[in-house]
């Protein structure tokens, strides 16, 4: 599976049944990230229909994202098992970008690149990257 849509993110997420995941963190993590990253991790995979929601209404109803959140809550019903994030690249005071890796129970592994900026209004994810493949997203995330 891969994923490419630009995206802002949405202060509210939808609470739901299933316990939370918390990432592993590195130095200096921001909350706007972590928060999304736990809640990808624990299974709320509509939060990427939010964050395509603010660009373009169209793109949070498109055939290709409603098919990738469905292909994840089928694959991983429960969420995931662990989450770490291995890289986390402060460019800038105003810019910031992640990788995570989110492992299943069953060894099976996704990967989310993030890229995060402030420009005046407070922290907004811009892009980011949803993958099954380490090579892929190493090269898309450099």
């Amino acid at each position: 599976m891969r994923f490419i849509l630009p995206a802002v993110f949405l202060l509210s997420f939808p609470q739901m049944a299933m316990s939370d995941v918390v990432c592993n963190q590195l130095e200096d993590p921001l909350p706007l990230l972590e928060e999304i990253k736990t809640s990808f991790a624990s299974g709320h995979f509509e939060v990427l229909k939010q964050l395509a929601k603010v660009v373009s209404p169209s793109e949070s109803e498109s055939t290709d994202l409603l098919n990738v959140i469905a292909a994840l809550q089928e694959a991983f019903p429960e969420g995931f098992a662990a989450c770490s994030t291995l890289m986390s690249d402060h460019i800038s005071e105003r810019f910031i970008s992640e990788m995570v890796a989110f492992q299943a129970s069953d060894g099976h592994f996704i990967f989310l690149g993030l890229d995060a900026v402030n420009v005046e209004f407070g922290w907004e994810v811009v892009r980011y990257h949803l993958s099954d493949n380490f090579e892929g997203i190493r090269r898309e995330w450099k």
